[in-house]
């Protein structure tokens, strides 16, 4: 028996971080490619920042890969020794599936302590600590934090969103000031350039052919003359496109000029927002418990924090719902073909993500409970493939 469960171990641990790599290597991509691309095209980035982004980006999507990778490491062992036929000679030497399969569950329950501890700790930890990179970047060429085609947050008390970005010399740029969290006025130029004063610890935008709106004053406009170039402005923003469009100016004073600046922001600000606490879906089982504690004293509504305290559980028990799905399933494939068990692995997990998805789009409304949507693929997965399991034993 112990050369049997080493060679199926060995099977199951050889694909497993194969399929590890893969799925890794594309999580990797998706979330770093971006960034780390638009970093080169600034020059803002060096091999070693690239190379530490990289690393700290590894515990994050180990989250999502370790159980997509085992589920499937376990089709696809499974699948082969049943089309070839090694089961059979197996069970007929009076080895039941149960015992046989033992130790992948064994290696499934590791797993998921393993997941435990990165999702509740690592995980979060190295998301943070990846964004404070890009941060701590955009501090050293604050050009680089300016992405085209969003709306770009980092800036305190400013959004920007910009169109285009040819080496520093702007183009289609919108800058919004807010005042306590509403846009008090709101500018927009065909052309413009991010200055940074480094001794000073400041930048600022200069602006050519701009205009905007400011929230109206209760005081009017005095001179005629000034009053026909507001008219004027006014006519030139109903035409625009904006980002956010925004169209009803009932409220709002237009201006317009030809080369201007922006006011001053403090580099300061921009690393104290980098050092702000993290949100929700960055925070450790420890930092989330605080959370919840601190919102049920001060009478708050601590669902969301129910949400994400209950995720990080649920989604931990991952490993082992896959294995004890994986095997039946495998074994009733009874297919050689890699094509077949990454297939139905994708499928399951996607089943599995969705009600995570529905309960994250629902985390704000206690009434649907949430918190236990996270945990119906947990009971789901496991009770199916248990039983699914039974059956096959006694077959």
């Amino acid at each position: 028996m112990k050369t049997l469960y080493r060679y199926l171990l060995g099977q199951v641990l050889a694909t497993l971080v194969m399929s590890i790599m893969v799925c890794a290597g594309v999580l990797l991509l998706s979330n770093a490619l971006k960034d780390i691309t638009i970093m080169l095209q600034n020059g803002a980035a060096t091999m070693g920042m690239i190379g530490q982004a990289l690393v700290l980006l590894i515990p994050f999507v180990l989250v999502f890969a370790l159980p997509l990778g085992l589920l499937a490491a376990v089709l696809l062992v499974f699948g082969r020794i049943s089309a070839d036929q090694e089961l059979t000679a197996i069970r007929a030497n009076g080895i039941s599936l149960v015992s046989l399969v033992s130790p992948v569950i064994l290696l499934g329950i590791c797993l998921s302590i393993f997941s435990a501890w990165l999702n509740m700790e690592v995980g979060p930890r190295a998301r943070v600590a990846y964004k404070r990179l890009l941060i701590d970047q955009g501090m050293r060429d604050p050009l680089a934090l300016l992405q085209e085609g969003r709306f770009i947050t980092e800036f305190p008390d400013h959004i920007i969103y910009l169109g285009r970005n040819r080496e520093g010399q702007l183009e289609d740029l919108w800058v919004y000031h807010l005042q306590d969290d509403k846009v008090d006025w709101r500018v927009q130029a065909a052309k413009g350039r991010l200055v940074v004063d480094k001794e000073k610890r400041e930048v600022y935008f200069e602006l050519q052919n701009f205009q905007g709106v400011t929230y109206k004053k209760d005081e009017a406009p005095e001179s005629s003359a000034i009053t026909n170039t507001v008219e004027a402005a006014a006519m030139e923003a109903h035409s625009l496109e904006t980002p956010d469009l925004l169209k009803d100016l009932s409220h709002w004073q237009p201006f317009i000029g030809s080369e201007g600046t922006t006011p001053i922001i403090k580099l300061d600000e921009l690393l104290k927002r980098a050092t702000q606490k993290p949100g929700l879906g960055q925070m450790t089982f420890g930092e989330l418990l605080e959370e919840r504690k601190f919102l049920e004293r001060a009478g708050f509504n601590p669902s969301p924090v129910q949400f994400h305290i209950n995720r990080q559980i649920s989604f931990s028990f991952a490993c082992l719902g896959f294995v004890l799905v994986g095997i039946p399933l495998g074994i009733r494939a009874h297919r050689r073909e890699t094509t077949v068990g990454i297939f139905l692995a994708v499928i399951l997990m996607v089943v599995y993500y969705s009600f995570i998805v529905l309960a994250q789009a629902l985390e704000t409304q206690p009434l649907y409970m949430p918190h236990l949507i996270v945990w119906i693929p947990t009971f789901l997965f496991q009770g199916l493939g248990a039983w699914m399991l039974w059956r096959a034993n006694r077959q």
